[in-house]
């Protein structure tokens, strides 16, 4: 991996869940970081967690990317290090009935889940193809499978993550650009289980970065496996994206006119 990516990689939405993983991962790999998140204080506590556990070199922007320019001023404070590896983690999820959240809220999901991975990747693989080789995973969803009632707007943008990671892994290939649409599923918080399928975030970590550059597309966990093959060989659009809505309602308060 370090060979290949490093020296540095780059984390978006490092400060929690999976995108900390990521960061833990490539410590251990040796690579030195770049950790992106709204959180100042958070950034700070897990760059000395990790300066405890390797002699990496840790940087961190204080960054929200679903503002304007954001993506830019990231790319320019990379300037002088090689980056080698790019995690498009960062991401929202609103969850409720569609007429009830704010457009502001809708808006900001698209910058940020969609609007500030295109970006960065359109400027990094400007860098990257001048490298030997170089790496780009985007953090998409089991919910980019299929339309999902109440987060609709959600695995709307997770699908066009999952459709421009797959086609870029096939068009950037030739540049020495690997290309990895990484979707996981339930994914485990701190000291709490979220249920069948639900893995823990270091494990998703270590399998993107294993599949980087030897699969167009990964899945993680068997129960997921089984819901994605399920979807595409038995179960129509429709079904699906009815069976999510009754899963997720159930969760919900009873809408109100």
């Amino acid at each position: 991996m370090i060979e290949k990516y490093g020296p540095w990689a780059l984390v978006t939405g490092a400060s929690r869940g999976l995108g900390r993983a990521f960061c833990l991962e490539l410590s251990q790999l040796g690579f030195n970081i770049v950790m992106v998140s709204r959180s100042a204080e958070k950034l700070q506590e897990l760059k000395q967690e990790l300066s405890d556990k390797s002699p990496v070199q840790i940087r961190t922007e204080a960054l929200d990317l679903a503002l304007p320019d954001s993506a830019e001023k990231l790319f320019q404070a990379c300037a002088d290090i090689d980056v080698g590896l790019l995690i498009n983690n960062a991401g929202i999820f609103p969850k409720g009935y569609f007429e009830k959240l704010e457009l502001s809220e809708l808006l900001q999901t698209v910058r940020l889940n969609c609007l500030a991975p295109l970006e960065l990747t359109h400027r990094f693989t400007g860098r990257f193809q001048k490298r030997k080789k170089s790496g780009i995973i985007f953090v998409s969803s089991m919910q980019a499978f299929g339309a999902v009632p109440f987060m609709s707007n959600y695995s709307a943008t997770k699908a066009y993550d999952m459709e421009l990671a797959e086609g870029l892994r096939i068009e950037l290939s030739p540049l020495g650009i690997d290309v990895l649409s990484l979707t996981p599923g339930f994914i485990n918080r701190p000291g709490k289980k979220d249920g069948t399928g639900a893995l823990d975030p270091d494990i998703i970590a270590r399998q993107g970065l294993h599949k980087l550059g030897k699969k167009l597309f990964h899945t993680t966990g068997i129960v997921n496996k089984i819901y994605y093959h399920a979807g595409r060989l038995f179960l129509t659009r429709s079904f699906r994206s009815r069976l999510m809505a009754r899963l997720i309602q159930k969760s919900m308060p009873r809408r109100k006119r």
